[in-house]
């Protein structure tokens, strides 16, 4: 896990992730959504949670369709 030392990471690691993302990559997606959710590294934003989840979804991600069945 990213703790305070790592502070100057984040935008990055945040983008390699949207980029991920963007791309179709399920867990990246799912992992957007809990980010997105919990306004962790991001604005706390759940219709972009919800948004990433249901791409994930779409592909089977188990933890993005339990996200799904919560919404």
């Amino acid at each position: 896990l990213w703790d305070d030392r790592d502070r100057s990471n984040d935008a990055e690691g945040i983008a390699l992730i949207r980029s991920a993302a963007d791309e179709g990559h399920a867990e990246a997606q799912a992992y957007l959504s809990t980010l997105h959710e919990a306004g962790i590294f991001v604005e706390r934003d759940s219709e972009a949670s919800f948004r990433w989840a249901e791409k994930a979804a779409a592909q089977k991600h188990p933890g993005a369709m339990v996200t799904l069945a919560f919404a």
